[in-house]
């Protein structure tokens, strides 16, 4: 059984896994494109994408709601209600989108109040309302790609998503550098590249699903009519919105590190930008494995085989366990290799590579906090995680990152110590609260009515 369940999970899940992957590819073609132009304007890259950190990854945990939930539906035979929420979905998810990008617009002037240096701040700038106004297309894409893994119909998006690196890296080569008669913007120029790469993702992958024969029920007409279903829309936010708040807590301990770190200098920032762009990657392969694994566990859940969704639980634990390990790996051996391919410069080579090696530490801990939300996601639980994982990050992680970063002096390692903590809190704390309430949920369905 638990064979057959690890490779029906990594069946559905490699798709997902590669199209995680493509995206923090763009954002590591941007790193390496932009740290060409020098420490600078890759300290102001890592400012710029770590304070709008924020609202994109809110953006994101609220999407990933629809996945589940398309499971769900379709483990009930209830299609109508799951083409209703597509149509709820791109409604919530642009005005998400607005307000994400008002909140770059607005807060890009306020920068200068970090305690940053004024070179990044007068750079990141710019680029700062770029990425604010891509994410509206970025936004718009999700529920598509969300309606397509829900129907576990997963190569679609991998295609879109692959082959939008090699357009982002065409565009960063117009705008950026100044070819085919363009100006060189620099980092702006990475801005504008990653806007019109989601456009074109965005509209992509919704002619996909408006003209194939397999969605039944969706077509131009049904996606362009403004459909708001309260009573789904309820169903949605109270799993979506909790979902972001869970991602907000992780990314923002992330986030407030990065401009603790900031503070300490640029190359430490542009040191932390490289080994985070980095241990990113191995994490959208958890990410990728925990949204398969929250569709498969929706699944099981609409059809009430509890002893299914738990060996699907312990199948995709397994599985992030092996990945990560294999990752942290890479991440001792390659260190100076995997860091110097993004800048020249000696000390934030070695700072990225001392940092890559507590990346290296926590790869597990990672895959499996990762990998539990989208298991707990999938049976409709977020409200108890959301506070378990504000405990692991702000009353533990910040913390313990704080004393070893300021007060005992160890700069930017002592920040990624406190990582360490906040990540193993959140694996042990997630893990125990999916096989409780897993069990609790088989006692009560059993229990004679």
């Amino acid at each position: 059984m638990f064979l057959s369940e690890l490779k029906s999970t990594l069946k559905l899940a490699w798709p997902v896994m590669l199209g995680q992957l493509s995206y923090i590819a763009i954002g590591v073609v941007d790193s390496i494109m932009v740290g060409s132009l020098g420490t600078t304007s890759l300290a102001a890259s890592s400012l710029a994408n770590n304070m709008f950190i924020i609202p994109m990854v809110f953006g994101i945990g609220l999407s990933y709601a629809i996945g589940p939930l398309i499971a769900i539906y379709r483990g009930t035979n209830d299609q109508s209600s799951g083409i209703r929420l597509l149509q709820t979905s791109l409604i919530l998810c642009f005005f998400t989108g607005i307000l994400g990008f008002i909140f770059s617009y607005l807060s890009a002037d306020y920068m200068t109040y970090l305690k940053q240096d004024a070179a990044v701040v007068l750079e990141a700038k710019p680029y700062f309302s770029l990425i604010g106004l891509s994410f509206i297309p970025m936004m718009l894409y999700m529920p598509f790609k969300q309606y397509c893994e829900g129907h576990e119909h997963m190569k679609a998006p991998l295609y879109f998503a692959l082959s939008s690196i090699p357009l982002n890296a065409f565009f960063n080569w117009i705008f950026i550098f100044g070819h085919l008669g363009f100006d060189a913007y620099g980092l702006t120029g990475a801005g504008i590249g990653t806007l019109l790469s989601r456009v074109i993702l965005f509209l992509s992958m919704a002619v996909y699903v408006i003209v194939n024969p397999y969605f039944k029920g969706i077509n131009f007409k049904t996606i362009t009519t403004l459909v708001y279903d309260s009573k789904i829309a309820k169903r949605f936010m109270k799993l979506g919105v909790p979902g972001g708040i869970q991602y907000v807590f992780e990314a923002g301990a992330f986030a407030a590190s990065a401009i603790i770190i900031g503070t300490m200098g640029k190359e430490s920032l542009a040191a932390h930008q490289i080994a985070l762009n980095l241990a990113s990657i191995s994490f959208m392969l958890a990410i990728g494995i925990s949204s398969a694994s929250a569709i498969r566990i929706g699944h099981a859940n609409g059809i009430r085989d509890f002893d299914k969704a738990k060996h699907i639980g312990i199948s995709s634990i397994t599985l992030a366990t092996i990945i990560m390990a294999l990752s942290g790996l890479i991440f001792i051996f390659f260190r100076f290799d995997l860091a110097i391919m993004y800048i020249s410069d000696t000390e934030v080579v070695q700072k990225a590579a001392f940092l890559l090696i507590i990346a290296a530490i926590f790869q597990i801990s990672d895959g499996i906090q990762a990998v539990c939300v989208g298991l707990l996601r999938g049976i409709e639980d977020v409200k108890q995680p959301t506070f378990l994982i504000l405990i692991a990050y702000w009353v533990i992680g910040i913390p313990m990152g704080l004393l070893f970063g300021i007060v005992f002096e160890m700069n930017e390692v002592g920040i990624w110590i406190g990582f360490v903590a906040g990540l193993s809190a959140a694996a042990m704390l997630l893990s125990r609260r999916f096989f409780m309430l897993l069990k609790r949920k088989k006692e009560i369905y059993l229990q004679p009515t």
